[in-house]
C-alpha cells in the first residue's frame, strides 16, 4: 500500500482541504478493510461517505463515518472486536482512540442505540484520526 502522506497529497490535489483529505484516505482504508473482513455482511455504510461517493463532489466531504451494524452487538467488546477484524490490510493499523460512548442526541435515542468512537489509521508512523 502507498504511503499515507502520498495518498493524502493525491486527495488534496483533487481539491480537498488537508483535514478532509486525511479523513477521506482513512475512510477509504476503513471501507477497504470492511470489504475484506469477515464482518462485511454485518455493516452498512451511510451518511456523508455515501453521498460523497455517489456525487463525487468535494463539497460533500465529511470527516466521520456513519455505520449501521446488522445482526451484530453494539457492546463495547463487540465494537472492539469489529475494529480488530479491520486490521487485515498489510502495513495498516486501525484502532480506537478514546472511549466508546452512547450519543446523547435526542433523535438518536428515540429510534435506536447509537454508539460513537474515534478511530484512526497508522502506517509508516503517519497517523490519521477519523
Amino acid at each position: 500500500m502507498a504511503n499515507l502522506e502520498e495518498l493524502v497529497a493525491e486527495v488534496r490535489n483533487d481539491g480537498y482541504t488537508e483535514v478532509n483529505a486525511e479523513a477521506r484516505v482513512c475512510q477509504d482504508i476503513v471501507l477497504k478493510a470492511i470489504s475484506e473482513s469477515s464482518l462485511s455482511r454485518n455493516v452498512t455504510v451511510k451518511g456523508g461517505v455515501v453521498m460523497r461517493s455517489i456525487t463525487g463532489n468535494v463539497r460533500r466531504a465529511t470527516q466521520d463515518m456513519d455505520l449501521d451494524f446488522i445482526r451484530y452487538s453494539l457492546s463495547d467488546d463487540s465494537i472492539r472486536a469489529f475494529i480488530q477484524k479491520l486490521n487485515c490490510l498489510e502495513g495498516i493499523q486501525i484502532g480506537i482512540d478514546g472511549e466508546i460512548e452512547e450519543l446523547s442526541q435526542q433523535e438518536y435515542k428515540e429510534s435506536k442505540l447509537v454508539r460513537y468512537f474515534n478511530c484512526g489509521c497508522i502506517c509508516d508512523n503517519y497517523e490519521i484520526p477519523l
